[in-house]
């Protein structure tokens, strides 16, 4: 049985080992010293045993003895988890804080958790420049999240990893799921454009099976855990996740821009002369016909008026190219106006827009942490607007803007149409991973590395294709 417990601070429950203990059993126990240790009443409850639980606290050697029925370790008392780690317990710990659940295995202590709303503080002490994106921050996971849990999409899985000290080391934002007749968590969801586990950077290479297998343990009913959507790269740091055997290069990618020590001048100079000069007229011909504007709001400051007209050029747009249209999908419509009435937190939506005599003729929305900006959702008029340009003019406007502001980088995500490497953007190889669980998760993941070796192999061939191609342009 899994003993429960109201909130309180710096409690790991751990479970006895005989689920039918009865009442008059601890009842002796409490008048009796175990293992020459004594034992004494907490104030917890357990689901079991109603008001009776009881604390242990090792003395002496600190040895723990295999089935030591343990209710309640009080943290506060100078009871630490290194303290825990010391014993000879064999087997796993498992236990419950005031928010989740924790498992240890290994070296790893795993906290499981059904929503992010309590972990800000350790997700920000986690996440930064070189492990994270906006789309795996605090403020956007809580709102996918919410939506996930409002539309009945998925039931969300967050495991925390800690160190044996304490310090998170690891957080898995998860889903589960049932793909193929099988029990998946999976970290990737639609609006998700990166969907990588967050690794703190003293995490060796060697280290994370090792995390990676304690948080499938952690998490019962699976089958395996699936990362789709990961970068090889947060800026110029590695990601050291596509280094294991289980992850393979996808052929999909996204493009990002750097922008750190660099003047405007530098950023233009980037973009191949033809495609630099064609928006440059196509800039100064709108600007000679109309008056030209461009602005950009943040978060909360996004006046209500401006998403109306951006939701509707946004129908018009996707309609007219017959694409999909998340924004105005009923399971992630509230994700997007929630970004865009500033309700992400540190993840702050934005919406630039171009105006010709007043009138919005383009839309760009995109999300921030203060240090990346990211352009998700563009939208522009065609017709009489089309020889402007007016979605590259802006995508230019916002990227200077963005650089002026200090920001690291301008990222275009994910896709692979011709103006992201026009803009001169860095290409960000995608990769997936799978780890199995089970006999029916291993028999998958043989399956799948079959379709990683052959994707490979049709990308080397599609790329020697390119090459040829353009080898004959030159001559």
């Amino acid at each position: 049985m899994s003993p429960t417990s109201q909130p309180c601070s710096m409690n790991l429950f751990i479970p006895v080992p005989s689920s039918r203990r009865s009442i008059a059993d601890v009842k002796k126990l409490r008048r009796s010293s175990f293992m020459g240790r004594p034992i004494a009443i907490t104030s917890r409850q357990s689901r079991d045993l109603i008001r009776q639980t009881f604390q242990a606290w090792p003395t002496g050697d600190r040895s723990w003895p295999v089935g030591a029925p343990v209710f309640a370790v009080n943290m506060t008392a100078g009871f630490s988890i290194p303290d825990i780690a010391e014993h000879s317990y064999s087997g796993a710990i498992d236990a419950w804080t005031e928010t989740g659940m924790v498992r240890s295995r290994g070296n790893w202590l795993v906290e499981i958790h059904e929503n992010v709303d309590h972990l800000e503080a350790e997700w920000s002490a986690l996440a930064g420049r070189d492990n994270a994106t906006p789309f795996q921050s605090h403020g956007f996971m809580r709102l996918v999240f919410r939506a996930l849990t409002a539309n009945h999409l998925a039931a969300p899985v967050v495991a925390l990893v800690r160190s044996w000290d304490g310090r998170p080391v690891a957080l898995f934002p998860m889903m589960r799921s049932r793909r193929h007749g099988l029990r998946w968590l999976h970290t990737d969801a639609r609006p998700i454009d990166y969907c990588a586990p967050i690794l703190d950077a003293s995490l060796a290479a060697d280290d994370l099976p090792g995390v990676i297998k304690a948080v499938l343990a952690a998490v019962p009913g699976v089958d395996l855990l699936y990362c789709n959507r990961v970068p090889d790269r947060y800026g110029e740091t590695p990601n050291p996740l596509i280094g294991l055997p289980n992850a393979g290069r996808l052929r999909l990618s996204a493009w990002a821009l750097k922008l750190a020590a660099r003047s405007a001048d530098d950023v233009v100079a980037a973009r191949p002369a033809n495609f630099r000069g064609n928006l440059r007229r196509a800039t100064q011909k709108l600007a000679q016909t109309h008056r030209r504007d461009f602005s950009i709001a943040m978060g909360g400051a996004i006046d209500e008026t401006d998403i109306a007209a951006f939701r509707e050029l946004r129908i018009a747009a996707t309609e007219e190219k017959e694409r999909a249209n998340i924004l105005e999908e009923n399971d992630w419509s509230a994700l997007y106006l929630g970004l865009l009435r500033g309700e992400g937190g540190a993840c702050r939506g934005w919406l630039s827009k171009l105006t010709a005599d007043g009138e919005p003729i383009a839309y760009l929305f995109g999300i921030s942490d203060g240090r990346r900006a990211l352009a998700t959702l563009p939208a522009s008029k065609l017709g009489q607007w089309k020889p402007y340009s007016p979605g590259l003019q802006l995508f230019s406007e916002s990227i200077e803007y963005f650089r002026a502001a200090g920001y690291e980088y301008f990222d275009l995500s994910i896709g692979d149409m011709v103006y992201k490497r026009r803009f001169g953007c860095e290409e960000i190889g995608l990769h997936d991973a799978l780890f199995p669980k089970t006999l029916a998760g291993h028999a998958y993941y043989l399956l799948w590395r079959l379709k990683i070796a052959l994707r490979a192999r049709m990308k080397t061939i599609a790329e020697a294709s390119d090459e040829t191609r353009k080898g004959r342009k030159k001559d």
